[in-house]
């Protein structure tokens, strides 16, 4: 049992330090999404992508978490994720609703991204 409990703890630990905090800002041309890494000697990323750069998008939900697929224009994807083994927070569905009532094109299927 207690090489249950430490690996279970491991894994937990594992997941909180191997996450990336991302701020995202929307305006009225685009969204910037910087990411923060808990680790000084990995750079931060920032990127910022015009609305006009996304073909598609795509909104998953199930047991394991949230993810948010944005197809763009020049074949990249962009996957923003929120896993709730790390705890649910409202942050991410306050994401969703402003970047969808942002972006009001359409929302597609799955096999646009396949």
């Amino acid at each position: 049992i207690p090489v249950l409990v430490l690996s279970a703890l491991l894994t937990y630990l594992g997941f909180r330090m191997s996450a990336v905090r991302m701020l995202i800002t929307l305006d009225s041309k685009g969204f910037k999404i910087q990411k923060n890494t808990r680790f000084p000697f990995i750079p931060k990323a920032s990127v910022y992508k015009r609305w006009e750069e996304i073909i598609a998008y795509q909104y998953l939900e199930d047991y394991k978490g949230k993810i948010l697929k944005i197809k763009l224009n020049d074949k990249s994807q962009i996957t923003i994720a929120q896993a709730f083994v790390l705890g649910r927070s409202g942050d991410f569905d306050k994401f969703y609703s402003s970047f969808s009532t942002c972006y009001k094109p359409y929302e597609i299927t799955s096999d646009t991204f396949e």
